[in-house]
């Protein structure tokens, strides 16, 4: 034990994406400064924890602590602490580093109003503080352009009702993965189809539910490891006497947008039809006369219904298509770039590069190594 200066320990839950990165967060920053932590967990079983805090009293604690109950005992111990959840107002004696959860509603919104919906709903199954706020900021944009019905419930009969009474073309903000996933389940379950009909977006970009949702899920991801960096940096200033804010907030990422939002709300069936078809065949490296149909009408006519529902041509939505599947494949896989250009229908590496650089600001190697240090 004498080679490590401190005992911090993660009162977290690392069966999910947040927990985990945010741990992996704090682990970069030892790294990083070098400092010599001994890191304890909750997910530990038996007398492991007891023995290690006997061997090594905590020094410190970062967790999952928005109120004064879930801080417990530490606050006793007079050691610093620093909650990573939404909090209204932080227990005393609590440091908070957590994301602008107000703000996180927000990029919600203003995806799913830049695809044309004008009809919106909210869910959540627990009013947490962070879901509140998620709530407020979601409500703050959408309520100027259309309106929004809100349910909280842990109640499959009554999520189920308020599914089944909602009209198409509405989109859906769930307050976290796990909801979004039960909505969409649901959905199928009323013969509704995601994301012909109803958009859903979700929160945290979880794999777990991602890949379990029957549809894949559009998330706002939170960026729970650098909430994590930021964390350990506050840990490490007030084990060393320092001062800290209060609280600091972390401005969210994207929406990492996936099959469940990533239709239009277009009133004409044909269009969606084609939207779908582009969707479905992007990565094959089609042009436009391959998804058109002579059922659709003269082309012309299509392409300027297409680009007057969309503000952007047919073609343009094809490389869009192949941009969102390549940008996946970056976050998602190790494969090179030359592969994943010529698996998403792209001519060679380098027109891929230059397309991708123009829409996301980054090529698409900085782009894959800047979201593996968040």
């Amino acid at each position: 034990m004498e080679d490590f200066t401190h005992h911090i320990h993660m009162a977290l839950s690392m069966d999910l994406r947040f927990g985990r990165d945010i741990f992996n967060g704090v682990i970069g920053a030892c790294r990083a400064g070098q400092w010599r932590w001994w890191l304890s967990s909750p997910m530990w079983i038996g007398s492991e924890p007891v023995d290690l805090a006997q061997a090594m009293p905590v020094r410190g604690v970062i967790g999952y602590m928005p109120t004064p109950s879930r801080a417990g005992e530490w606050p006793r111990k007079r050691i610093p602490i620093v909650n990573v959840a939404g909090c209204e107002r932080e227990p005393p004696g609590v440091h908070t580093v957590t994301s602008d959860h107000t703000e996180v509603g927000r990029v919600a919104a203003r995806h799913l109003i830049e695809r044309g919906y004008e009809s919106f709903a909210m869910l959540m199954v627990h009013p947490s503080a962070a879901c509140r706020m998620r709530a407020a900021g979601f409500r703050e944009c959408v309520e100027p352009v259309g309106p929004v019905r809100e349910l909280c419930t842990q109640r499959g009969g009554e999520l189920a009702s308020f599914l089944r009474e909602l009209p198409p073309t509405t989109a859906i903000f769930c307050a976290n993965d796990a909801v979004a996933r039960y909505a969409v389940v649901q959905l199928l379950m009323l013969g509704r189809h995601v994301p012909e009909q109803f958009a859903v977006v979700g929160v945290d970009d979880d794999p777990l539910y991602r890949n379990l949702s029957p549809v894949p899920l559009s998330s706002v991801d939170i960026r729970p490891r650098m909430i994590g960096r930021l964390a350990a940096e506050t840990m490490r200033t007030l084990l060393d006497g320092g001062d800290c804010p209060q609280r600091q907030l972390l401005q969210p990422g994207e929406v990492i947008e996936r099959q469940s939002s990533d239709l239009y709300a277009v009133p004409d069936p044909k269009i969606v039809d084609l939207l779908r078809r582009i969707r479905a065949r992007a990565t094959e490296g089609i042009r436009v006369a391959d998804v058109l149909k002579p059922a659709d009408g003269a082309r012309r006519t299509v392409e300027l219904k297409f680009r007057r529902y969309l503000k952007r041509s047919i073609g343009d939505e094809i490389r869009r298509c192949r941009l969102e599947a390549a940008r996946e494949m970056l976050l998602s896989t190790s494969l090179s770039i030359e592969d994943i250009a010529y698996r998403c229908g792209f001519s060679d590496a380098g027109h891929f590069s230059r397309l991708f650089k123009s829409g996301y600001g980054k090529g698409p190697g900085q782009y894959r190594d800047g979201c593996k240090e968040i």
